[in-house]
């Protein structure tokens, strides 16, 4: 029954996929969370369990879009022109890492989000239902940029391209597009990351 009820999370906005994978996918206002190998798709449960589904979906909803919006990390970049600080975002669970930059309608030159993989991985990224150009790094785990995606342009309707690193990496940072460019940020460029709490 709990396995039934978490199935669905409500959250605002509309269908909405970012960082892809296979645990976890934004469908419609919610979050299909896939358990084994099907997806539980629906809460089908009586007043009561239906009570509950939408009480977690605005508890989980709050939480989600505070801790969205708070920078809790930072990168310092090693420019030619000298270092340059950006705040971040962290994206560490797989919801996180699902949602992204989704929705955005403005992102400032000195914010962007670091998405955290609990091992070195090659991860796969798309721009579905993401508003805004961006630039997207891949670091290694010292911070040295092993590879940068340029000017990512978003993608309205499917299907959309989807963007993966030649070699694995342990970070992936997105800024705004064109930041390396500004910057003059290629591969092999040095990158200091603080992360709050570890």
């Amino acid at each position: 029954m709990l396995s039934k009820m978490m199935a669905k999370i409500f959250t605002e906005g509309g269908p909405k996929v970012h960082y892809r994978n296979l645990g976890v996918e934004m469908q419609g206002n919610f979050a299909v969370i896939r358990l084994g190998v099907r997806a539980l798709s629906s809460c089908r449960c009586d007043a009561l369990w239906r009570s509950l589904c939408a009480g977690t979906g605005v508890l989980v909803t709050v939480l989600f879009l505070a801790a969205c919006q708070r920078p809790d990390a930072e990168a310092v970049f090693q420019t030619p022109r000298g270092p340059v600080k950006v705040f971040l975002e962290r994206a560490e669970t797989q919801l996180d890492r699902s949602r992204g930059l989704m929705f955005r309608d403005k992102l400032d030159e000195d914010r962007g989000m670091l998405f955290v993989f609990p091992t070195k991985a090659r991860p796969s990224f798309w721009m579905k239902n993401t508003f805004l150009s961006l630039d997207l790094l891949f670091l290694s785990e010292e911070g040295t940029v092993l590879e940068l995606i340029e000017r990512l342009p978003p993608c309205p309707m499917d299907p959309c391209p989807v963007y993966q690193p030649q070699q694995e990496c342990r970070y992936a940072l997105e800024v705004s597009g064109g930041f390396a460019a500004k910057h003059r940020i290629g591969k092999g460029c040095r990158v200091v990351l603080r992360l709050a709490g570890g």
